[in-house]
């Protein structure tokens, strides 16, 4: 199978990934009526840069349309953002998301490889999406406090976003660059 068409069956996959992911998240959200939100789709977000780079934000836009999908039949809040909002906060947002690689482009396969780095890279996937949220916020409705909110109310999904991709970095060819790792198993052959 050729590159272009491998990257697009794994976007598709992850992307989907993502997605249910979000459906899932903002039910249990809904169903607990917890403090915090717990959602697996931004680690799947973050495999899917590791392993595309820029082309790994297709899950966050997926992720972004589920939520505001739901947003609009009132599962978040009796009071759903208009479409507009809902696209800056949900997929403009999460977008921000791509911002952490730049940080590490220059020398993206030895950077995902060490693992300091890619604490590094995990933490600011996370903060540059409640910078991305924040920044929505304050353009919605002004208000200053929505990065603070959004960070500390995500500071779970986070840590265990962290130990959950350091484990699949550690026993799993999941977590790799895949223009590197089609190349390895091209050389086997």
């Amino acid at each position: 199978m050729e590159k272009s068409k491998f990257m697009f069956l794994d976007l598709l996959i992850f992307s989907i990934l993502a997605g249910i992911a979000e459906f899932l998240s903002i039910f249990m959200f809904k169903i607990f009526s917890s403090g915090f939100y717990m959602s697996f789709s931004v680690m799947i977000i973050i495999i899917s840069m590791v392993r595309w780079k820029y082309a790994g934000i297709a899950p966050a836009i997926v992720s972004g349309v589920v939520a505001l999908i739901l947003n609009q039949f009132k599962i978040l809040s009796e009071t759903p953002m208009t479409i507009p909002h809902g696209i800056l906060y949900y997929v403009v947002a999460n977008c921000f998301v791509i911002l952490a690689i730049p940080f590490f482009h220059k020398n993206w396969k030895d950077a995902m490889n060490k693992k300091s780095n890619f604490v590094i890279f995990i933490v600011l996937s996370f903060v540059f999406i409640a910078l991305g949220k924040g920044l929505m916020i304050f353009i919605i409705n002004g208000a200053l406090d929505g990065f603070l909110s959004y960070f500390t109310s995500t500071i779970l999904t986070l840590v265990i976003s962290l130990i959950l991709l350091l484990l699949f970095k550690s026993k799993t060819d999941l977590v790799v660059n895949m223009d590197d790792y089609i190349k390895h198993v091209q050389e086997e052959d």
